[in-house]
């Protein structure tokens, strides 16, 4: 392992809001005579673990080492620990690497204390599982979100990721519909009225996907819309005709709900943000 056999572990982009990257490379992308690093400590607490504490600072041309917290933008970090864990007679068997931190406000005027541990039974995890915590914590608070609702819980190794278009294509194709005809008559033949109204159920659990898909029905299909219990209540654009005998008939096919499918699926793929997307779920409500 890298972490084990380097003094060093070198930083590119630190000043680059999202693109925070330690690796195990000896290069060090910096111009600067102070560069961000991280010192290697090996830490003998227990003869069943191996653990490592990578302290943060910064070395000068002359190689002499500063230690200090690390402030990348909204993310100070205090340090980042290493542990190997052994079984008797088997050998390493667990990961652990911790991620202590703070987290500020944009404004700088808050902050939050977080240790965010992942553990893995894959051996091989290190403390660059941590690059992706920082980048997404900055970039989720320079989109002017606040630090309270930021959801630490969420954070493990390699989570949480941005869905793709198929994220969209499944929940579009999981929603349940029911679609009725309808009718009105009043007094003179130009009163008359005929529509459809749809019930659509079965809505994913995910705030931006639902206001993203009522954001597209107002305003490609929809006469109007509204929220219900059970989901959308939506009615087609009404128009002139001669009314049935009934009032309200349920429709048997799929020619409207294939339409009403298609038109989502095509424009929240014009839409869709994975990066808000996945700011908007790692915010509790």
């Amino acid at each position: 392992m890298g972490v084990i056999r380097d003094k060093w572990v070198n930083i590119d982009n630190f000043y680059d809001i999202g693109d925070f990257y330690a690796h195990h490379s000896d290069r060090n992308t910096s111009s600067l005579p102070l560069k961000p690093v991280f010192k290697v400590v090996e830490i003998n607490s227990d003869p069943l673990e191996k653990n490592h504490k990578l302290e943060p600072g910064f070395i000068n041309v002359d190689g002499k080492f500063y230690r200090c917290p690390l402030v990348s933008h909204y993310v100070q970090i205090n340090y980042i620990r290493e542990k190997l864990i052994y079984e008797p007679y088997v050998g390493p068997v667990k990961k652990k690497v911790n991620l202590k931190i703070l987290i500020f406000s944009k404004s700088y005027d808050s902050h939050r204390n977080e240790d965010i541990e992942m553990v893995s039974s894959n051996t091989a995890l290190d403390f660059m599982c941590c690059n992706h915590i920082v980048n997404i914590i900055n970039k989720y608070i320079n989109s002017d979100r606040s630090i309270d609702k930021l959801n630490i819980d969420l954070f493990d190794v390699n989570k949480p990721k941005k869905k793709s278009l198929s994220y969209v294509r499944k929940t579009i194709n999981s929603l349940k519909f029911n679609t009725f005809k309808n009718s009105r008559q009043r007094a003179g033949r130009d009163q008359d009225h005929i529509w459809t109204e749809v019930e659509i159920k079965n809505l994913p659990k995910d705030r931006y996907m639902v206001n993203a898909i009522k954001q597209v029905l107002e305003s490609n299909i929809a006469y109007s819309l509204k929220e219900e219990s059970y989901g959308l209540f939506m009615k087609l654009p009404i128009r002139k005709g001669v009314p049935e005998s009934y009032r309200r008939k349920k429709i048997h096919g799929k020619t409207s709900i294939d339409m009403i499918k298609d038109t989502l699926k095509m424009n929240l793929a014009k839409i869709f943000n994975p990066e808000q997307h996945l700011f908007e779920n790692i915010a509790r409500e």
